[in-house]
């Protein structure tokens, strides 16, 4: 066997057909440059049931290029009958997967604020992460005055402009420059 190429389409999802590596795979498999394809899995060439599907069923066998598929132990150079049917199969789990873990993180994150647990990268101002419990905020105590200020300012009736003119006159630093400057986001070593 000799290697002609790699096709490698990092940033994109298998749900997307649409990739430049994908296309030029194609492009290559059409020019008869290649006539083996080999994948970790069946999922790296797509999680389009139906794509995935015309590129087995059809645009494979029309240039009689092989598939083999490392994990998914199917061996196009001795293919059987069976894998047919385990490529169908697969095709379909690898489709769903993107769905069924998004599914799963949404539920865990949600279960996670039923809890009355933290879930997102920064506290909101005024608050910080605890030390000592992952999912848990506490209250800032610099940040917090900052934040009584603008509320104090606001409730005797000053604007937006003028409120942002006393917290520069006071140098206080924005959210995210209080954020930069602390260790929130940051591990902690103990």
């Amino acid at each position: 066997m000799k290697i002609y190429n790699y096709y490698v389409d990092n940033g994109y999802s298998g749900t997307n057909f649409d990739r430049p590596e994908l296309k030029r795979m194609l492009k290559d498999i059409s020019n008869k440059k290649v006539d083996i394809v080999i994948v970790k899995d069946l999922s790296r060439l797509g999680r389009n049931y139906i794509e995935v599907g015309e590129l087995l069923d059809s645009i494979l066998p029309l240039y009689d290029v092989k598939l083999i598929s490392i994990n998914d132990n199917i061996d196009g150079l001795n293919d059987e009958e069976d894998s047919y049917l385990l490529k169908g199969l697969l095709n379909i789990y690898n489709e769903n997967y993107p769905r069924d873990i998004s599914n799963k993180v949404k539920t865990a994150l949600t279960t996670k604020k039923v809890n009355g647990e933290f879930v997102t990268s920064y506290a909101p101002y005024g608050y910080k992460k605890s030390r000592y419990e992952k999912n848990k905020i506490i209250i800032d105590t610099e940040a917090a005055k900052n934040v009584k200020m603008i509320f104090d300012s606001i409730e005797n009736g000053l604007s937006k402009n003028e409120i942002v003119d006393i917290l520069n006159q006071k140098e206080i630093r924005t959210p995210m420059e209080h954020i930069k400057n602390t260790n929130e986001g940051k591990k902690v070593e103990y």
